[in-house]
């Protein structure tokens, strides 16, 4: 079995607003979800937030087509109610990163 990746905002747009520093480490993350050595998730809350910010740098369309790509190797793990009040209930001081970490939890039982 592959091993599972959670992958968020930061990640993503460091491959997909080809961001210098740490374009390579995680071009590499992506390679391998290509090559299906990894199975790579994430959730509509990082999508919306990579998106928002592509949008500025390349515009929808470029944008669309750029997430649309990822989606083809990335599946998006669903938020809940449940996850939503553990993150409320958490120590998290980043709602954001909350909702993310109870929702990567899930992979694991998959």
């Amino acid at each position: 079995m592959n091993k599972k990746i959670f992958i968020d905002s930061d990640i993503i747009l460091d491959v997909l607003a080809e961001r210098a520093i740490f374009y390579e480490p995680a071009a590499i993350i992506f390679d391998l979800g290509y090559a299906k050595k990894l199975e790579l998730y994430t959730t509509a809350v990082v999508l919306a937030n990579v998106f928002y910010i592509l949008r500025k740098k390349y515009g929808i369309e470029k944008s669309k087509e750029l997430l649309t790509k990822l989606r083809s190797i990335t599946k998006v793990l669903p938020i809940d109610e449940a996850m939503v009040d553990n993150t409320l209930a958490s120590k998290f001081g980043d709602f954001e990163d909350g909702l993310q970490y109870f929702s990567a939890k899930k992979i694991k039982y998959r």
